[in-house]
């Protein structure tokens, strides 16, 4: 991982950690530091490093790193586009890659008692409406003419994963999903952020003869 910079080895921390190890395991400590470093560099080329870290931080040290992530936190919101969406300093093009990866930033730091303003939140939801595929995809490099969904070219399997997902982290940032932190019990295997949704039969009058 030490390719990936500060962000790849606070990943390889996360998974140590979600996999059950210690936070005093001598990888998920040396991935925390690495992520303290990574969170601080929001305003580099991409955001991907320093979300990663911050997203790391918020699972495994909240309030032991809560001055990195708050720097994190608001440089991000600095970085969002006027149009919603995250992308590459200096901008050279929108990027629902990065996007994602703004998104569920926001989401960690909400969950751990930041405050997100649901501005921010707001407008990177019309986006990823706004630039969703007629066919309901994804893309990379999406157009955005402002209006309605329009076809786009380059949809692909993984990026409509990385879009439909930012979708439902920004319905449940919204209060407009399950909530998570608190999930109802389900027996039938179907993950919890998924909503049965059930067709109420109209009620017709009946009269009764006299």
């Amino acid at each position: 991982t030490s390719n990936f910079g500060e962000g790849g080895r606070a990943l390889v921390a996360l998974a140590l950690y979600k996999a059950g190890e210690s936070k005093s395991h001598p990888k998920i400590q040396s991935g925390l530091a690495d992520a303290r470093k990574g969170a601080a560099k929001i305003g580099d080329f991409s955001i991907y490093n320093a979300t990663i870290s911050c997203i790391a931080l918020c699972e495994i040290d909240p309030k032991g790193s809560a001055a990195e992530i708050d720097v994190t936190l608001q440089g991000l919101l600095k970085r969002q586009r006027p149009n919603g969406c995250w992308g590459y300093n200096p901008h050279t093009a929108d990027d629902n890659s990065q996007t994602q990866y703004g998104l569920l930033c926001l989401w960690s730091c909400f969950h751990k008692g930041f405050d997100v303003p649901a501005d921010a939140v707001e407008r990177a939801a019309n986006w990823l409406i706004r630039t969703q595929d007629v066919g309901g995809g994804f893309t990379y490099m999406p157009a955005d003419r402002g209006g309605q969904r329009q076809q786009q070219s380059g949809v692909t399997h993984s990026m409509s994963a990385a879009g439909l997902g930012s979708v439902y982290v920004a319905a449940h940032l919204l209060g407009f999903s399950a909530d998570v932190d608190s999930p109802k019990k389900r027996d039938d295997g179907v993950p919890v952020a998924l909503e049965l949704v059930e067709k109420k039969q109209e009620k017709k009058d009946v009269k009764f003869l006299q």
